[in-house]
């Protein structure tokens, strides 16, 4: 028994060393195996290198293999791998004859073998071609059944790649990470298998999901006259809709939803049957999000015939609500398809049309709601020379659309179908319907819907709030602060499919008696009567007559470019006149803010921007009446712009002061507290009116000055102390008629008796600063001498004055109605302080 044993370990170690030592010593043409694997397969085969192994079972290991095509398929190779296991069929031995029984194509080194699957313009596939050439391919000379077909191995592809190609062209679609296998279960029956990720070369995709693909066929019973039955089954999984339209299409379209697609296909191969079923989970817009996924199926059936390369007796339903959705009739060529096809809505509910809509739409409201029933009928053909036909008709019954406190209700809707042209394809027309928004009598409403894009017509008398509520019940852009009023208006809303595009209104609207609350405006904006025109590119607002409570009345122009994106990036254009504009009340008007209710306390958030604070305008100002607080400029010109509540004066021309102003100011309602500033220069004003905290006696003369100021705060005392100024003046021929010297100064004679100081010139340096006006750098040229002034003016309107001349020095006390002039001796320097009190300037 032991030696038994041992014998039979002896053998299986002499065998195991014969199979590891054989292959080293067996020597074979490279040549020859090429030739075999040529019968094999039926197409020229060509190796870079071939070694034989014995275990686990007889093959050859090929490297840098190439199989060729048929020449009326192309030129290029049908297969390249970097490695082939072709494992040898044992039966073939015993007839002297070398036969393969699986041919198996793998990766080696990171590359992967590739396959061509061509498709001829005569409409045959190159696999096809491929079973057929190989049952026909005789044995190779020399063996001893030289005319016996060699049975066809089972041919796999492992992790390859299958590309597809038309003609000479191969196409961007392809299948990778690719497991196919085709084979001859019998002289009768071929089987296929495969499962891939299909791809496109020019994108990278990664959610095309993953597609498997199971498939026989048959030769039918001789009575039948052998022909062949196909079955298919093809199933797609885990597809993103996105990434399966860029798949299509070349990009993404803009779609989201997971797809499942399921394809039959059985019967005989010259006409076999299609059943197709589909579905989409949380089908939506990229950009769109819902509370409840929307799930979309279909499922289609029809007959093939590949020779025709023709779709019949074809029909898709899917459901709707409690309707129906049909599509039937028939499709012919694949290059340039002809069809005949009816689609069919009955009683398919409003509501699932909203439901749709809301995830196809921005900005569609949450509460949107719709009651009806739709029924429509669409035919759809396409001749032989290009041109297509459609025709067809529907019905909306009972249509109910409501959302908030509002709703718009239409008896019957009928719409018409017909053909729209080439470019366009069908059109749909409907209305024109009567729609009541709030006006004396109904607006009139019509609509066309075709291939490329939409327009819709309202026009008619309305109560805008009304107006506005139905636009946003359709996700339609609508201001969005409070507006009422009446208009008669002649609007058209436009848009395109392509891209999502954002719909256009255009057209006319004559405003009357409009009122509109503006975000941190505490009052609101009243429009007596205005002219509103919209075109693609500009809103303009023209003949306004307009004002703000306790504000200023206005009129004019303002223009409003559209399609800038965000409306910060808007510059408004106007022209606006007014008899008044008082900046202290404006800016009551932009600092007024709705108190917050009483339940903000415990959610606290940041108030909305005031609408004046985030408006950018530029244009000119004419106006009759200027007023910052007591300082007063009439008949005024100047450009002016509106930046995030800075508003900006530049080349003023105004009459100020009793002369003529030339120069800019800004005023920044910004912050917590208006700052204003200026600069400039005023010709030839009058004294009394530059200083009103004087007696109207006090002076005359006429003074040209330069200046710049900054003032703050919002009301007279805050502006006072926070006052900033520096001015170069020039006095000209004028008197202070309360400041008579009251001494003799030699060379005068006798002393002056009570009056007035007449002076040719005065010119200086006056700076505010603190709440006090200081004099420097200033010279007098009077009939008395020529006096070197200064000094200062304090806030309780009392004067420290210094005069002073080669002759003699004066000071000035008392206030500045009742001034004191005192004789303090000759040639004394010259200092002047004081302080201008609260409200004299």
């Amino acid at each position: 028994m032991k030696l038994t044993r041992r014998k039979i370990w002896l053998a299986a170690a002499l065998l195991v060393g014969a199979a590891v030592a054989l292959p080293s010593l067996v020597h074979f043409k490279v040549r020859r195996v090429s030739s075999i694997m040529s019968h094999a397969l039926g197409r020229d085969v060509t190796l870079g290198a071939a070694s034989l192994r014995l275990l686990p079972r007889p093959a050859f290991e090929l490297h840098y293999v190439t199989i060729g095509e048929d020449s009326s398929f192309g030129a290029e190779p049908m297969m390249t791998a970097p490695l082939v296991v072709a494992s040898l069929r044992l039966s073939s031995l015993w007839r002297g004859r070398l036969d393969f029984s699986s041919i198996s194509f793998r990766e080696s080194d990171g590359v992967a073998p590739s396959m061509n699957l061509v498709r001829r313009s005569d409409g045959q596939w190159s696999l096809p071609s491929l079973m057929r050439s190989a049952q026909a391919v005789p044995a190779p000379a020399g063996t001893s059944a030289p005319d016996a077909p060699a049975q066809f191995p089972y041919v796999e592809v492992l992790s390859g790649r299958l590309n597809f190609k038309s003609g000479v062209e191969k196409k961007v679609v392809a299948l990778t990470d690719a497991d196919f296998a085709f084979w001859a279960a019998s002289d009768q029956e071929w089987h296929a298998r495969m499962k891939a990720r299909i791809i496109r070369t020019d994108a990278s995709l990664s959610d095309t999901g993953t597609l498997q693909l199971e498939a026989a066929i048959r030769r039918g019973p001789a009575q039948l006259g052998n022909a062949p039955t196909l079955h298919l089954q093809a199933r797609l999984r885990d597809a993103q809709l996105g990434q399966l339209s860029a798949l299509v299409y070349g990009r993404d379209r803009g779609w989201r939803g997971a797809a499942d697609i399921d394809v039959t296909v059985a019967g005989p191969l010259a006409r076999p049957n299609l059943v197709l079923r589909s579905s989409v989970d949380d089908f939506r817009r990229f950009d769109l999000a819902a509370a409840q996924p929307l799930r979309l199926q279909a499922m289609c059936s029809g007959q093939l015939d590949p020779a025709r390369e023709s779709l019949e007796d074809f029909k898709c339903e899917a459901p709707s609500g409690g309707g129906q959705i049909v599509l039937s009739g028939s499709v012919a060529g694949m290059a340039s398809p002809n069809y005949s096809l009816r689609a069919r809505l009955h009683s398919v509910p409003v509501a699932a049309a909203v439901s749709f809509l809301r995830r196809v739409k921005r900005d569609v409201p949450a509460d949107l709601g719709a009651r009806g029933i739709i029924d429509a009928e669409l035919l759809v053909s396409r001749l032989e020379n290009g041109s297509s036909l459609y025709s067809g008709h529907g019905t909306i019954s009972d249509l109910k659309i409501m959302s908030g406190n509002g709703d718009l209700q239409f008896p019957e809707v009928k719409v018409e179908m017909g053909s729209a042209g080439k470019s366009a394809g069908f059109r749909i027309t409907a209305g024109p319907l009567n729609v009541a928004l709030g006006g004396d009598r109904p607006a009139s409403l019509s609509g066309q819907f075709d291939g490329a894009g939409y327009r819709v017509a309202l026009s008619g008398p309305v109560a805008i709030e009304d107006a506005v509520r139905a636009a946003r019940m359709f996700g339609l852009p609508a201001p969005g602060y409070p507006l009422h009023g009446g208009a008669g208006i002649h609007l058209q809303v436009a848009g395109l499919w392509a891209g999502f595009a954002p719909p256009e209104i255009t057209g006319t609207a004559q405003l009357s008696g409009v009122s509109a609350g503006l975000a941190g405006v505490g009052v609101p904006l009243h429009i007596t009567a205005a002219q509103l025109e919209l075109t693609p590119s500009v809103a303009t607002l023209r003949n306004i007559s307009g004002t703000f409570p306790g504000g200023p009345v206005f009129s004019g122009t303002v223009q409003v470019p559209r399609g800038c994106g965000h409306p910060q990036d808007c510059v408004a254009v106007f022209n606006l006149r007014s008899a008044e504009l008082d900046l202290s009340r404006v800016r009551l008007a932009l600092a007024a803010q709705a108190q917050s209710p009483w339940y903000r306390v415990f959610t606290p958030a940041a108030p909305a921007p005031s609408f004046f604070g985030r408006v950018r305008a530029t244009g000119h100002l004419s106006l009759s009446r200027l007023a910052i607080h007591s300082l007063v400029a009439t008949r005024v010109e100047a450009n002016a712009s509106l930046d995030n509540g800075v508003l900006q004066l530049d080349s003023v021309d105004a009459q100020i002061f009793g002369g003529r102003h030339r120069g800019a100011w800004s005023a920044d309602f910004s912050g917590p507290e208006p700052r204003y500033s200026g600069r400039g220069r005023v010709l030839r004003a009058l004294p009394v009116q530059a200083a009103p905290w004087i007696a109207d006696d006090c002076c005359s003369g006429a003074v040209d000055f330069t200046f710049t100021v900054y003032l703050a705060g919002t009301g007279s005392a805050e502006l006072l102390r926070s006052a900033t100024a520096d001015i170069d003046f020039t006095w000209r021929n004028g008197a202070l008629n309360r400041f008579a010297l009251p001494v003799r100064l030699p060379r005068v004679g006798p002393s002056e008796s009570a009056g007035a100081l007449h002076f040719a010139q005065f010119t200086g340096h006056a700076a505010l600063r603190q709440s006090s006006l200081e004099l420097t750098r200033s010279r007098m040229r009077a009939r008395t001498g020529l006096y070197r002034v200064s000094g200062t003016v304090s806030p309780d309107r009392r004067l420290a004055l210094m005069l002073a001349s080669n002759s003699g020095q004066y000071s000035i006390g008392g206030t500045l109605d009742a001034p004191i002039p005192l004789l303090e001796g000759p040639r004394a320097s010259t200092h002047l302080s004081g302080k201008l009190g609260p409200g004299t300037y």
